[in-house]
């Protein structure tokens, strides 16, 4: 779509490059002038006096997927040029179409497994078999990753479409750095099943890699907000249902300034959420904050945001108030207010850790949401 070579024939590499770069800076002109007008028929076009191009797109299910090309020195074009552009163009139309077909069912059959396997359906010996259909590598041990894009003002029909092109996406970035996944999808998170020892193969360990695929995500979707929470490893995959509470639990901590969370950072809160013990984490929480939440139920939590911020930045007045777009004078009322009600010095190292985690608790408990 956006002309970069994808392959030519009849010219060597640097001769094709050197083509395609010209045409490209003349397409650039003619948007610039705003003389450009979308492909959509076979059309000759006059790019400088060595390169007159027939042109015409490439269709996928009725959108365009792309364009082939014929380059002339001659001045007069036939008609069976044009023909035989348009059955090439229809051929690589044809591949494409085959080659998402493909794509789709297995990503189907992926996601089916994977959910299967969160759910504690299929013994050990199914999923080595389903594992070997699916050419993904059974080697602990296993994390989980869950990837949430934030979607607005948009219809269901354009949300499934956008789902189904993520998934088709990121599967392609994983088949390019030969990573294999088992991937599905979940309460509208994309989840995947990673193994930690076929990445430390490939030389990659788990942080980086998971920074790496947060940015591909950003980088090819920049109008979405992607969020990750990545999960601890373990070393059997019969375990993956709990992979699954952690990567969750880890993605409910993300906010706009930490857009990936991994479950070992959350500590404490990440060893009670191990327990299944969520009474434990809400007394603990609640210990610390009850006050607080009381006090703050009736307005939309604004103190309780507010010394999360605060914490968040460092316990720095002037970055809070950045991040919140709050006045200094305001933020450090709401500070004031905040020691009162918790009766302690919020800026106390040990009591300020304390508070921390319990933030972190409410936020995994559901009770407290950070924008």
């Amino acid at each position: 779509l956006h002309f970069n070579l994808t392959a030519a024939g009849g010219y060597s590499p640097k001769e094709a490059k050197k083509y395609v770069d010209e045409f490209k800076d003349w397409v650039k002109k003619q948007q610039e002038n705003k003389k450009w007008k979308e492909i959509r028929n076979t059309i000759c076009l006059d790019v400088s006096p060595q390169q007159k191009r027939l042109i015409t797109p490439i269709y996928v299910r009725q959108k365009i997927f792309g364009y082939c090309s014929l380059l002339f020195t001659k001045e007069s074009i036939e008609d069976v040029d044009k023909m035989v552009l348009e059955q090439a163009a229809l051929a690589c139309s044809l591949h494409l179409l085959n080659e998402q077909t493909r794509i789709h069912t297995e990503q189907r059959i992926r996601g089916s497994v994977l959910e299967d396997i969160l759910n504690k359906q299929l013994s050990m010996s199914e999923i080595v078999k389903h594992a070997h259909y699916l050419d993904f590598q059974l080697i602990n041990p296993y994390f989980i990753v869950a990837i949430h894009r934030r979607f607005e003002n948009k219809s269901f029909n354009e949300e499934i479409e956008f789902n189904d092109q993520f998934m088709n996406d990121l599967l392609g970035q994983l088949n390019k750095i030969q990573v294999n996944a088992l991937l599905g999808q979940k309460s509208e998170n994309v989840i995947a099943l990673f193994s930690e020892d076929a990445l430390k193969k490939r030389n990659i360990n788990k942080e980086t890699f998971c920074k790496r695929l947060l940015d591909f995500c950003a980088k090819q979707y920049p109008e979405y907000g992607f969020r990750m929470g990545v999960s601890s490893s373990i070393e059997s995959i019969m375990d993956a249902a709990n992979l699954y509470d952690e990567s969750l639990a880890a993605l409910k901590v993300t906010n706009n300034r930490q857009k990936i969370v991994f479950f070992d950072s959350l500590g404490l809160v990440g060893m009670l959420m191990q327990t299944k013990n969520l009474d434990t984490i809400e007394k603990f929480a609640y210990k610390i904050l009850g006050k607080l939440i009381e006090e703050d139920k009736l307005k939309n939590m604004e103190l309780t945001k507010t010394l999360y911020h605060y914490l968040e930045n460092g316990s720095n007045v002037h970055k809070t108030a950045r991040a919140m777009n709050f006045s200094i004078s305001g933020l450090r009322y709401r500070l004031g207010r905040l020691n009162e009600i918790l009766q302690t010095d919020i800026n106390t190292p040990y009591i300020k850790h304390e508070i921390y985690l319990a933030l972190q608790s409410l936020i995994v408990l559901g009770v407290l949401e950070i924008d």
